[in-house]
């Protein structure tokens, strides 16, 4: 790989996480000099990181006016989690058939840290949304279909982002925790029909909660 196409790359995962994780809000202006300055990288990095964001759906490109953080709306999460929870349960179901012992180690893994990471007394901070993250990827990464775990990735990426916009709720967070503890369950169990039942009412909980909580629009 060339030093550009190096650049760029680490350009595209430092704005995607960025966008991820909320360090860039909802139509939010991504301007070129001043990521450029933050990143220590060319115009020509950060633009063809955009382009990529743009493919990801994280970005809009504005035609004369540059990039802005892709909107977010209630319509659009409804749409988003019953698609995600199809995918989800796909991926799922493929890992527990083939997943090994290095499988279920990393999940044990991932686990222990999602559930040792402080969620802080606000937003859901960029440390438990990392580890959030990396324990749902641990869960499927058994599955041996690349393409799935193509489609499943990017939306898992939009899905971050209305994660990102939670406050945190004590009774919220506790029962997100039972149901990661029950999902590992059932997994590390080869049960699929219970570990997909979780993760349907895991999403569909995650989404419902946003959109109670008002901070989307229609």
């Amino acid at each position: 790989m060339s030093v550009i196409k190096s650049k760029a790359m680490t350009a595209y995962k430092q704005l995607r996480k960025d966008v991820m994780y909320g360090k860039y809000q909802p139509l939010d202006r991504l301007r070129i000099d001043p990521i450029c300055e933050t990143l220590k990288v060319s115009p020509g990095a950060v633009r063809e990181a955009l382009s990529r964001l743009v493919s990801d759906g994280l970005v809009v490109a504005e035609e004369q006016r540059g990039f802005i953080v892709a909107p977010v709306s209630a319509v659009e999460m409804i749409e988003l989690t019953e698609v995600r929870i199809e995918i989800e349960s796909y991926c799922l179901r493929e890992a527990i058939k083939a997943g090994d012992l290095d499988w279920e180690a990393s999940i044990l893994s991932s686990h222990h840290k999602l559930l040792r990471t402080p969620v802080g007394n606000d937003f859901l901070p960029v440390e438990w949304l990392e580890a959030h993250s990396e324990y749902h990827d641990s869960l499927v990464s058994a599955c041996g279909n690349r393409w799935w775990l193509r489609f499943r990735e990017q939306l898992f990426a939009q899905a971050e982002r209305y994660l990102s916009l939670h406050r945190v709720k004590e009774e919220v967070y506790l029962d997100v925790n039972e149901d990661h503890q029950g999902l590992m369950q059932a997994v590390l169990n080869r049960n699929e029909k219970e570990a997909c039942e979780i993760m349907s009412n895991h999403l569909q909980k995650a989404a419902d909660n946003l959109l109670k909580s008002g901070v989307l629009d229609g």
